[in-house]
């Protein structure tokens, strides 16, 4: 099969940290999420990887360019301007050395059986499949239906009333339904009835145009792990999931005889402490009486100095947090100052080059 990660995504509601990279390219730790997906798709066969890149390209095609080895292939479909889900993928056609596609988004972090969703594709002649997940009732997202088979019958979209009373929590779940999961397996000439550099949307235009000509399109349920990095809260949860092995992916570095992750050269005072689930980038230093405690990822180039505590927070590049500050549950973004003695509690947010006093 060839893979095909959708990475076009403006990342709003990570702002301010993807001001300064692609969401995509959120590094999880010390690793970009995205070359997770690279990871599963190459455990499950594919050889060869197609971007469907958009907004952020230039750092996509940087980190990747040399990423390519005789057993995978990585390629670049680069868009000029917004072609939607199902548009970018079709724009991306020309670069695909199979005629089996497995298109996933490359802001989620997944651990799904890839294998077992081509095998089902394969199966039922398919000309799509949706990979289904379940989720509480009402939703938000768009319920897919099915029949006995798994053949898609139906697509509903929940009504803007249902949204809003969602959202401000006046209704509660009650039930389950099955929804779409963000990844697919497509069939070349299916996906060839999409103009070539025409908007459009996979999930709005795309399969339910296949659905009512009659095509082959079905849904597989999922079993694994799916997280929507969408959010800072829920990029906290995944370095929890990462670091704790809630999730099975291939965390990158070293493991350290105290049991935690590093990349190479690190400088760690004899009276620091370091829990056994942090990742520690390459370069960082870290101070005397220091403890870095369980779920943290200190990135590359950070000092932390001497007496600082960080519990359960994410520093990415060459962050400076001064003697005696505390974290909890805190992410700053790369080249910010944290003062000596300063404390940062759940949910604080630091941009990029940002100064913030201590006592």
């Amino acid at each position: 099969m060839t893979g095909a990660i959708i990475a076009g995504g403006a990342g709003t509601r990570l702002r301010p940290f993807t001001y300064t990279r692609p969401k995509p390219m959120m590094p999880l730790a010390n690793k970009p999420l995205v070359e997770y997906q690279v990871e599963l798709m190459a455990r499950h066969g594919a050889r060869d990887v197609v971007f469907c890149a958009g907004v952020g390209a230039e750092a996509v095609e940087d980190y990747f360019k040399e990423y390519s080895t005789s057993e995978l292939l990585v390629k670049f479909s680069i868009e000029t301007t917004p072609l939607g889900t199902a548009g970018a993928v079709r724009f991306a056609e020309p670069h695909m050395n199979e005629d089996t596609v497995v298109v996933t988004n490359g802001d989620n972090l997944v651990d799904y059986d890839l294998s077992a969703l081509v095998e089902f594709h394969k199966k039922n002649r398919a000309d799509a499949t949706i990979g289904l997940m379940t989720v509480p009732s009402p939703t938000p997202c768009g319920i897919v239906r099915t029949d006995d088979a798994g053949r898609v019958t139906a697509f509903e979209e929940p009504s803007e009333a249902i949204k809003k009373a969602l959202a401000s929590g006046q209704i509660k779940p009650d039930g389950v339904v099955t929804v779409n999961s963000g990844i697919y397996v497509l069939e070349r000439e299916a996906l060839l009835r999409i103009a070539y550099g025409a908007n459009c949307s996979i999930e709005r235009e795309f399969f339910p145009s296949l659905v009512r000509d009659g095509l082959r399109v079905f849904g597989y349920p999922l079993a694994g792990y799916f997280l929507d990095i969408g959010t800072p809260a829920a990029y906290l949860r995944a370095h929890r999931d990462v670091l704790s092995g809630a999730v099975e992916v291939d965390i990158i570095g070293n493991r350290e005889p105290a049991g935690f992750w590093s990349m190479g050269e690190v400088q760690i005072d004899p009276s620091a402490k370091v829990s056994s689930r942090c990742h520690l980038g390459l370069g960082c230093r870290i101070g005397a009486g220091a403890v870095i405690d369980d779920f943290s990822s200190i990135g590359a180039g950070c000092v932390i100095g001497d007496g600082a505590k960080i519990e359960g927070s994410v520093l990415l590049e060459n962050v400076v947090v001064g003697a005696g500050a505390m974290l909890v549950g805190a992410i700053l973004d790369k080249d910010s100052r944290l003062g000596d003695g300063a404390v940062l509690g759940a949910g604080s947010i630091v941009a990029s080059g940002s100064i913030l006093l201590g006592s």
